[in-house]
């Protein structure tokens, strides 16, 4: 018969085992206890995986909080100093390990009027559940035509890149 503090290692080598991923099937096969103490000794391994699942969702909702704060923060401030830069007219500033620049981004399609739109180009207004007007279609119509179709204003957008 197996000794206890035997058995206590082994059963820690298989949780660790399965904290890792691996398959601990053929690790169960070889202890050398009776049935009923494996399968005692499988249930406190998997009331520990068990525990340590609720733990770790119980962490990814309070990390998930930080996150999003943290996101929130990052694109305010990518905002502001892209306001400031745009303010001075500046599109580039370089100092120490960074480098920021405003260039020119993807332009913007705001649709104003959806009838006059759909009566001008009909195949650039998607029906879903609900019309939608096709804005990259209609961005492609802009580069390729250079006129803006009715019921669209193309604005102009600038990124912030900091190196």
């Amino acid at each position: 018969m197996t000794k206890l503090y035997e058995l206590t290692a082994e059963y820690a080598a298989i949780q660790q085992a399965a904290e890792e991923g691996a398959d601990v099937s053929a690790l169960l096969a070889t202890l050398a206890d009776s049935i009923e103490a494996k399968g005692a000794g499988i249930a406190r391994v998997l009331a520990n995986l068990e525990a340590d699942v609720i733990a770790f969702r119980a962490e990814e909702g309070r990390l998930g909080a930080k996150r999003s704060a943290r996101e929130a923060e990052i694109k305010r401030l990518r905002e502001y100093v892209k306001a400031c830069m745009e303010a001075a007219k500046l599109t580039g500033v370089k100092g120490g390990t960074f480098a920021i620049a405003v260039y020119p981004g993807q332009p913007k399609v705001e649709v104003d009027d959806l009838e006059a739109l759909k009566a001008a180009a009909p195949e650039l207004v998607v029906s879903k559940t609900t019309e939608a007007p096709d804005k990259r279609g209609i961005l492609a119509r802009y580069e390729q035509d250079g006129e803006c179709l009715p019921g669209v204003r193309i604005e102009p957008t600038t990124t912030l890149r900091i190196r």
